[in-house]
């Protein structure tokens, strides 16, 4: 018993606000080190021209947001699936769409990429998903666990 109660006081927590504010050095080290230039968004008779620089600037300050929030709640009553799925959600979507963005969807004659209107919908729809979830979770932790 009393080795299980030093390995309580010894584990490691991983805290969401610093993994929000971790992977913000991540993102502008890939600002860095990308390749300069735009991708293309198609949807419907739509056509969006974003720099590789905002597409990745936009998911920081989103990050330094939601890390500056966790770490004003860190002492509240949160459920931990929701907001392990929250990080979850909220993170990998941008890192997969850089990734999908890096490995090769540039167009070498004119140094543009395409994107898929598929992954960037599916994407956007997994980071509204997750702040929902999170919305939910600050509910709960407000009204109803005591």
């Amino acid at each position: 018993m009393k080795k299980l109660e030093e390995f309580k006081k010894s584990e490691v927590r991983v805290l969401p606000y610093k993994l929000f504010w971790s992977s913000i050095p991540l993102l502008l080290l890939l600002i860095l080190l990308g390749p300069y230039g735009s991708f293309d968004l198609q949807l419907h008779s739509t056509y969006i021209v974003f720099a590789s620089s905002h597409f990745i600037l936009l998911p920081s300050v989103l990050f330094f947001l939601l890390g500056g929030i966790y770490f004003f709640l860190r002492n509240s009553r949160l459920i931990k699936w929701m907001v392990h799925l929250h990080v979850l959600l909220t993170i990998l979507p941008f890192f997969l769409l850089i990734v999908i963005i890096q490995i090769g969807m540039i167009n070498i004659e004119t140094g543009q990429y395409k994107l898929n209107a598929t992954t960037f919908v599916i994407s956007f729809m997994l980071v509204v998903f997750a702040q929902l979830v999170f919305l939910i979770n600050l509910l709960f932790a407000r009204f109803w666990i005591r």
